[in-house]
């Protein structure tokens, strides 16, 4: 799997933060406290962008008519570059998986695109083009969301011009004359030169950060030292260059990340996390707030909330990397409360104010501070010997109770 395709899954696959913890080995042995049944029902809700990504980023299935009625499978949406450029149309290209096999389709639209090639919508669809007439009819076609689709094959077929699917770069390039093949090679070779993890940004729609612009991704190359430069053809017309260290742009995001953020995390109720957020954060911690809007604006996301005692509060939080990192971390979207029920209004008091007493157990010390700096443990035949470091402030655990601390 190509790293855009990751970035893709991203939300719908991101782990909580405990999870992230094991995954980099930093403090392997805290899987026992964090898998405890009571503790997975936290870990369950910890990010709040899992099941609501799901119905964002999923392949969707639809009817397809032809003639006989089946059902069709969205299974990958394909970029279609003509003589070099990008095609963009609201009609899109698609992979359909059915019964029998999989295939990709073009719209039927397409061909109007294409010198020499004249397209009559009727009753049926004719098309005149320097192989001949033909007609596009329920028996070799799919009807997809009111657009006429036939396969690629068909398609190439009926205008007469030559075509190339690149896999990894999930794109079709087409050509109908000597100077478009020119060019056309000339994206492909720079596509190929590129690592493969990063071909697939080629033709994705994007919004840039600065100037709060979309565009899409029309030229990809590498330049070396894990470093890709993408053209980007804004709205406007205007080319600009943005440089993606390793895999992870810091200057853009998909535009389906941006549609997912602005409109599908507001209207929910979330948790802060103040061992996550910023200082400069005016949350305190497990509050709870309900989101009234998120935007993305000059680089930051920015979150409008309405408080429990329903004053309003705006806060921002600048973006590098990751696009939902620093939400996914900073807020809880159940109440963790309801996690653990029967722990005491004493042990609450403590991790609202994020602080910790003796007898605390590991998960109420974790949910007031956070995961530690730095561990180690010791297990014998009489108990299980832990130590937390956060800063300069160690934490002594014995059978996973807090039994004392130390500050250095």
């Amino acid at each position: 799997m190509n790293d855009i395709e990751v970035s893709k899954r991203k939300i719908t696959t991101t782990i909580s933060q405990f999870m992230l913890v094991f995954s980099m080995g930093k403090i392997n042995y805290l899987r026992r406290v964090f898998m405890t049944r009571t503790f997975k029902v936290l870990l369950s809700s910890v990010s709040c962008f899992i099941l609501l990504c799901v119905s964002l980023l999923s392949s969707s299935t639809a009817s397809a008519a032809t003639n006989s009625t089946s059902s069709a499978k969205v299974s990958k949406e394909i970029t279609i570059f003509l003589d070099g450029k990008l095609v963009i149309s609201k009609q899109k290209s698609y992979i359909f998986e059915k019964k029998a096999n999989s295939e990709t389709y073009l719209p039927a639209k397409l061909l109007s695109k294409i010198k020499n090639v004249h397209v009559d919508y009727g009753k049926i669809i004719s098309v005149k083009s320097p192989t001949g007439t033909h007609e596009i009819n329920k028996s070799n076609s799919l009807l997809y969301e009111g657009t006429t689709y036939i396969t690629y094959k068909k398609f190439l077929n009926i205008s007469g011009i030559s075509g190339k699917y690149h896999a990894k770069a999930n794109a079709i390039f087409l050509w109908s004359h000597a100077d478009g093949k020119t060019k056309t090679d000339s994206l492909i070779q720079k596509v190929n030169n590129t690592p493969s993890n990063m071909q697939a940004y080629l033709g994705e729609k994007v919004f840039v950060y600065k100037g709060n612009q979309t565009g899409w991704i029309t030229e990809i190359k590498s330049m070396g030292y894990s470093m890709t430069e993408v053209q980007i053809t804004l709205n406007n017309g205007k080319i600009i260059n943005e440089t993606i260290f390793e895999s992870t742009p810091d200057t853009f995001c998909l535009y389906s990340h941006y549609l997912f953020v602005t409109t599908k995390l507001s209207g929910q109720t979330y948790w802060a996390n103040k061992n996550q957020l910023p200082s400069s954060n005016p949350l305190y911690h497990l509050e709870r707030v309900y989101f009234t809007s998120v935007k993305i604006k000059d680089q930051n996301i920015v979150v409008t909330a309405k408080r429990a005692s329903g004053k309003m509060v705006t806060f921002k939080f600048p973006i590098s990397g990751i696009l939902t990192e620093q939400l996914e971390s900073g807020f809880y979207n159940k109440d963790p409360k309801k996690a653990f029920p029967n722990w005491s209004s004493k042990a609450w008091e403590s991790i609202v104010k994020q602080e910790i007493s003796i007898g605390m157990t590991w998960e109420q010390v974790y949910l007031s501070w956070g995961y530690p700096d730095d561990s180690n443990s010791y297990t014998s035949y009489y108990s299980d010997m832990d130590q937390w470091i956060y800063g300069d402030t160690y934490l002594h655990f014995y059978n996973g109770i807090l039994e004392s601390w130390s500050d250095y």
